[in-house]
């Protein structure tokens, strides 16, 4: 019988598909949250078809909510699989997971989500600096860039 999930993993912003492997607090009142995919397999974006064969992976770093106005920065091993389908165009692909972060995001969905909500209650500048007291680094064009996003949620 698997045991339960520890209170650690319930901080990552989506624990049914990623493994916690260390939380480390570092000088200047910054966090590192490791993380990485722990699914099984992976859906090519191309074909559709599942793919359970490994090709590689490599590390991704986007912030996170901050804790206690300690900025956290997640840092996520992503997975590269092979398409086994022979007329399939793409031969490698990563695995997406849209409910951590959108492909070549730099922050986590949450986060986003987040600065928009501030952004359209309070606009650019006042957004920005709220923000900033609540550890979340931001500009205020970065703050009205998200309230042009349409929210995933």
């Amino acid at each position: 019988m698997a045991s339960p999930p520890s209170h650690h993993q319930a901080l990552l912003p989506d624990p049914s598909c990623l493994k916690l492997r260390a939380v480390e607090h570092q000088d200047g009142g910054r966090i590192l949250i490791a993380a990485a995919a722990c699914g099984p397999a992976a859906y090519c974006p191309a074909c559709n078809r599942v793919s359970h064969t490994l090709h590689s992976s490599y590390s991704r770093a986007l912030h996170d909510l901050p804790w206690q106005g300690s900025t956290v920065e997640l840092g996520l091993d992503v997975r590269r699989f092979r398409c086994r389908t022979h007329d399939c165009p793409r031969v490698t692909f990563a695995e997406t997971l849209p409910l951590v972060s959108p492909k070549y995001g730099r922050q986590t969905s949450r986060l986003s989500e987040t600065i928009r909500l501030v952004g359209y209650v309070l606009g650019g500048e006042a957004g920005a600096r709220l923000s900033s007291r609540r550890g979340v680094a931001t500009s205020p064009d970065t703050v009205l860039r998200r309230l042009k996003v349409v929210p995933s949620i």
